[in-house]
Order: structure tokens, then C-alpha cells, then sequence
């Protein structure tokens, strides 16, 4: 197996960059690190998404199987707000037992 370096990819694969980045440069950035860089509007209002439910902090290459219940449940969250609005969908939400509602 080709070195890795720990980054996932090989070589050959890093030597492609988009900007001077390479997949794996991309993949250590932060959703709000990343945001300003693209201009594609289908991943930027995505990510608009995760920003607006408070997830700008996650790194884009994070594994799914690291985020918290909370960061999980904001994930599916900001699935919903992305959704097109011609796509049918039904929402159920909740609120933990020992959380207060302020007013």
C-alpha cells in the first residue's frame, strides 16, 4: 500500500489541488474556515445550513461517528433546512426532558 502520511490519500492524489488545496487541506477545514472559498451555491447554501444550526465549527472531513447526540440531531436539523421546499417531508422535534423553555 502507497504511504499515506496519515492524510488518507495518496500521493498521486494530493498532487491535484483546486486553489493550492488539496482534498486533504479541504477535508482539515472547519465549516466556517471553508464557507468564504466556495462558490459552487449547492455546497455553499449547505453549508450555510450547518452554519446556521451551529455546526460551523465541525471540520468538513469529520467522520459522522465523532459528533455528539446534540451535533447529531442538529445535523439532521440542518438536512431539513436544506431540503428543497418542493420535497415533501415531515418533521417531528422535541425538547430534552430537563431542558426549560425562556421566555
Amino acid at each position: 500500500m502507497p504511504h499515506l502520511r496519515g492524510r488518507r490519500f495518496t500521493d498521486e492524489v494530493l498532487e491535484y489541488t483546486d486553489d493550492g488545496r488539496s482534498i486533504a487541506d479541504v477535508l482539515d477545514l472547519t465549516v466556517d474556515e471553508d464557507l468564504p472559498a466556495l462558490v459552487d451555491e449547492r455546497i455553499s447554501s449547505a453549508l450555510d445550513a450547518l452554519v446556521d444550526s451551529g455546526l460551523g465549527y465541525l471540520g468538513l472531513g469529520q467522520p459522522l461517528s465523532t459528533l455528539s447526540g446534540g451535533e447529531a440531531q442538529r445535523l439532521r436539523l440542518a438536512a431539513e433546512l436544506h431540503r428543497p421546499p418542493s420535497t415533501p417531508s415531515t418533521s417531528w422535534t422535541s425538547r430534552p426532558p430537563d431542558c426549560t423553555w425562556r421566555t
